[in-house]
């Protein structure tokens, strides 16, 4: 055999590797995508399922498989009030982008209205205006009159709203959050020390806070530090520590009760947005602030 006949024949099965390792390649890619984008789907369900119970609505569930951050907010309220409470709540959980409502309004029995002009208040949930409607029938007799007032009595009432406290937690956690929407608290590279841009953002934090003292009182409220994956897990878990103490002595330092606050640091165990990328690690690097369920 000639030498050009021994190099082809030698070059063929390094040909074959390279082109199985290149069409590996995009295979292993969206299995990595997948298993992150299942750990953000986990940790918001976690979240916002948490959130949803500390208010005391469990009837409420989400569904995120498959969905990133997007949510699927199911189950049945008792009210428009508690559906609209029950959207505010996941809307307001840090990482979610877009919530589709699909929660249902109870129909429960109401007294007819005294005249035809009467108009409904909630007209889309299946009610409709029956002196309008019915047609005119005899007057009952009083043994049937007798015999109906049970069943009327037996007509249990709507469940009330949200507890005020309740109301009142909702309301100071969604003004955290709107703080924080769009921001991010800004450190200096591989350090915990603040920088100074991020003083006004953490100013107007500790105003809040303050606003929701009494709120606060009994629950306390967490700043929790976040990575991103660059580096290796024990560095980034110390990295966020330090970060989210950082927070939490500036707060003290502005007159937040230090017996009201905690801080803790996830590393990079807690991702909302994919590592593949320099905006999504951007994202995943943040601080966050949760009031604590009772």
């Amino acid at each position: 055999m000639d030498k050009n006949s021994a190099c082809c024949c030698g070059a063929l099965p390094a040909m074959w590797w390279w082109l199985l390792t290149l069409l590996g390649l995009p295979l292993l890619f969206f299995l990595m995508t997948g298993a992150r984008q299942g750990a953000v789907e986990t940790d918001l369900t976690t979240r916002s399922t948490a959130a949803l119970n500390a208010a005391g609505m469990d009837w409420a569930t989400v569904n995120l498989d498959q969905r990133g951050r997007d949510v699927q907010l199911n189950g049945m309220a008792a009210s428009k009030q508690d559906q609209d409470a029950a959207l505010k709540i996941v809307q307001g959980v840090y990482g979610v982008r877009d919530v589709q409502n699909m929660v249902e309004v109870a129909i429960t029995p109401k007294t007819a209205p005294a005249t035809a002009s009467t108009p409904l208040q909630e007209p889309d949930v299946g009610i409709t205006d029956q002196t309008a409607q019915a047609p005119a029938e005899p007057a009952a007799s009083p043994a049937d009159q007798t015999a109906q007032a049970p069943i009327e009595q037996a007509i249990p009432p709507a469940e009330a709203a949200p507890a005020p406290e309740q109301q009142a937690v909702m309301n100071c956690q969604q003004q955290l959050n709107d703080a924080m929407t769009g921001k991010t608290i800004l450190f200096e590279t591989n350090k915990s020390a603040i920088k100074r841009d991020s003083l006004a953002l953490l100013d107007s934090l500790t105003g809040i806070i303050a606003d929701c003292k009494d709120v606060i009182a009994g629950r306390g409220i967490q700043v929790s530090g976040h990575t991103d994956n660059v580096g290796n897990d024990a560095y980034n878990q110390n990295l966020s520590t330090q970060r989210a103490d950082a927070v939490k002595d500036y707060l003290v330092k502005k007159g937040v009760d230090s017996t009201l606050i905690k801080s803790a640091g996830y590393g990079e165990s807690k991702p909302i947005a994919s590592n593949d990328s320099e905006a999504g690690r951007s994202q995943n690097r943040r601080i966050t602030f949760d009031i604590n369920p009772e």
